[in-house]
Order: structure tokens, then sequence, then C-alpha cells
């Protein structure tokens, strides 16, 4: 494979996993998606292991776009994460009540 189509499908991965992120709810749905992209048997591990018969001078540039990827669909997957703390939190907050605020007198 050329290390040009090996960018271009990493591009593709990539983009694929910005839309599948966002069809996802959850925290361990969130993991699991980054786990089949970039885990022991991912699409973009699966794609690295061809990194062997890409020729010695476009190593480089292939083995920055492998990273570029990585470090991408890592930081999306921390971000979507921080995203539902976030929202658990301001959820939380919202439906509990302040006991350190003074009480109500009844109407009446």
């Amino acid at each position: 494979m050329e290390p040009k189509e090996i960018i271009e499908k990493l591009d593709e991965l990539s983009s694929r996993f910005e839309t599948d992120l966002a069809a996802v709810a959850d925290e361990q749905s969130i993991r699991a998606l980054q786990a089949s992209f970039t885990g022991k048997k991912g699409a973009v591990t699966a794609l690295q292991k061809m990194i062997k018969d890409v020729p010695p001078k476009a190593r480089k540039e292939v083995g920055k776009a492998f990273n570029k990827a990585k470090q991408q669909i890592s930081s999306l997957c921390a971000s979507a994460i921080e995203n539902l703390h976030q929202k658990a939190a301001t959820e939380y907050l919202d439906r509990h009540v302040d006991l350190t605020l003074p009480g109500r007198t009844p109407l009446g």
C-alpha cells in the first residue's frame, strides 16, 4: 500500500471516529469505541501493521500521520468524557437541595 493511501485511510478513520463518537452517550461506550479504533485489534492498529510495507523514506511521514490520528482520537475521547462528567455534575447540583440555605417561612 502506498504512503498516500495509508494517510488517506487514516484521515478517513479519524473522520469516521468523530461521527461515531457523536452517536455515543455514555463513558463505557466512548471507551469501547476508542478501543475499536486504537486498541490491540483496532482499525488504526491494523492499518499500522502495514507500515512495514512502506518504503523507508516515507515511514517518517506515515508515522507522523499515525501519531496525529491516535492523538486526535485520544483527545476527542478525553473531551467527550469530560463533557459527560460536567453534564452529570450539573444535573446532580440542579436536583439536590442546598442545606446551607436559610429555610423558607410558611405563607399564611
